[in-house]
C-alpha cells in the first residue's frame, strides 16, 4: 500500500493467474508484450506461489520475466508454505 501512495507502478497478482496469463500469452504469441508489462512495474505481488503445478513452458516464462524484473523492479513473493516445505513445491 504504501509503494501505491507514493506514486510507484504496482500490480497484486495471484499466482495461478499470473501463470494462466503467461501460458495463454504463449499460444497468442503476445508473451513479449506481458513480460513488457509486467517488468515496467516498480512492485510485483505474487500471491500464493506454494500450490501450483507449472508446465515447463510456464516456469520458462516466469524465470524470464523474473529476470527482466531484477535490474531495477522488486517482486513479492507470498506462499503459506513454511520454508522447509519449500523443497518439496511441485515442479
Amino acid at each position: 500500500m504504501k509503494a501505491l501512495q507514493n506514486g510507484h507502478r504496482c500490480q497484486f497478482i495471484r499466482a495461478q493467474d499470473l501463470f494462466d496469463e503467461m501460458y495463454a500469452s504463449l499460444a497468442d504469441r503476445s508473451t513479449a508484450s506481458c513480460s513488457n508489462r509486467l517488468a515496467r512495474l516498480d512492485v510485483l505481488l505474487i500471491d500464493e506461489f506454494g500450490y501450483l503445478n507449472l508446465k515447463p513452458e510456464q516456469s520458462n516464462t516466469f524465470f524470464k520475466l523474473m529476470e527482466e524484473r531484477l535490474p531495477s523492479s522488486h517482486t513479492i513473493i507470498t506462499t503459506n508454505l513454511v520454508y522447509d516445505e519449500w523443497q518439496n513445491l511441485p515442479r
